[in-house]
């Protein structure tokens, strides 16, 4: 037993040795502490492996590189503008590539973005997605919003219970209250209303016409 053991130790601990032979033919020259340490150079790189590869760097032109496996992880290439990180690979991740972005924090936060668009969601309360002068943000359940541009939105509270609608495109203004029991809408050209059964009523000015419903009691339109 005693010269595997030896051999395992040998194997691990090595002698520290320079390579002349391999640095004439190729340029590489490398530095080895057995299994412990690495370290390769070249003209234009160099390399580090140490500690049964558990940590590792190294730097190529523009590009280098380094990590403490399993801990954390980094790139970076500023010529492709490139960046990337991981914490505890492969629950946290962050990764930039030119106009472009993605994240995450496994199981709870997730995020990418690109030109026009973006899209994030943290579990398991909130979600935000865009695309282009649209967007949707999502509390749940208690709240959703749709956007586009500066002049159209739509709330949600409670899901269905309310729901608001504004564009200022068209004068829109409209409320809806558990839907279909009251709603009410108004915009340039007309307006309408109703809180069902009881009450209706409605005006379309570019007609001249309007009507109101009372039930049972009164039934009245007019027609200018």
């Amino acid at each position: 037993m005693k010269p595997r053991w030896l051999a395992l130790i040998a194997l691990f601990l090595g002698t520290y040795a320079t390579v002349p032979a391999i640095a004439a033919v190729d340029g590489v020259e490398r530095h080895c502490f057995g299994l412990l340490w690495c370290n390769e150079q070249s003209a234009d790189s160099t390399s580090t492996d140490g500690l049964l590869w558990l940590y590792s760097a190294e730097e190529r032109g523009s590009y280098s590189r380094l990590a403490v496996r399993p801990l954390y992880s980094m790139e970076e290439d500023p010529t492709r503008d490139l960046l990337r990180r991981s914490i505890l690979w492969p629950l946290g991740t962050y990764e930039r590539r030119g106009d472009q972005a993605w994240a995450h924090v496994f199981p709870l936060y997730w995020h990418s973005e690109r030109p026009g668009e973006e899209w994030t969601f943290t579990v398991p309360l909130y979600m935000k997605s865009i695309h282009g002068d649209s967007s949707w943000h999502h509390l749940f359940p208690l709240f959703s919003r749709h956007v586009m541009g500066e002049y159209y939105a739509r709330n949600f509270v409670l899901g269905p219970l309310l729901i608001t609608t504004r564009d200022t495109r068209t004068d829109l203004a409209q409320w809806d209250l558990l839907f279909p029991f009251f709603h009410y809408r108004h915009d340039l050209n007309s307006s309408n209303s109703w809180l069902f059964p009881l009450y209706w009523s409605g005006e379309d000015r570019s007609k001249r016409e309007a009507y109101r419903y009372i039930l049972p009691l009164l039934y009245g339109s007019s027609d200018d």
